[in-house]
């Protein structure tokens, strides 16, 4: 039976690092649909938050901007005010860790 260190211990040796799917760049005109995931680590099976950010800011969903269960961040309509970097992070309440995705830009054209 394993004590409660040693299962710590071996919880954050079997941490991993790098997400899955990191958002990648996109290119869009205004009023297209634009989606891109987030898929953490699968160190992160379980009570995982995700969170967007846009310019580093926290996105906060609603209106033409949901985020999904999966991860992944949905723009109904794009606009020219969602140009800019993006980027989520998981955390995972169990092993209090967040991990950060890379930075994917996203450029929109038109008015």
């Amino acid at each position: 039976q394993k004590k409660d260190n040693e299962y710590l211990f071996s919880s954050f040796s079997d941490f991993e690092f790098n997400f899955r799917e990191n958002p990648t760049n996109q290119t869009a005109v205004v009023g297209d649909a634009v989606s891109m995931s987030c898929v953490p680590p699968f160190s992160f099976p379980v009570q995982v938050t995700i969170n967007w950010f846009h310019n580093y800011q926290l996105i906060t969903p609603g209106g033409r901007i949901t985020i999904d269960n999966s991860g992944t961040i949905t723009f109904t309509s794009i606009a020219k005010s969602d140009e800019g970097s993006y980027f989520c992070d998981a955390t995972n309440s169990v092993l209090h860790a967040t991990r950060t995705s890379s930075v994917a830009f996203v450029a929109v054209y038109g008015e």
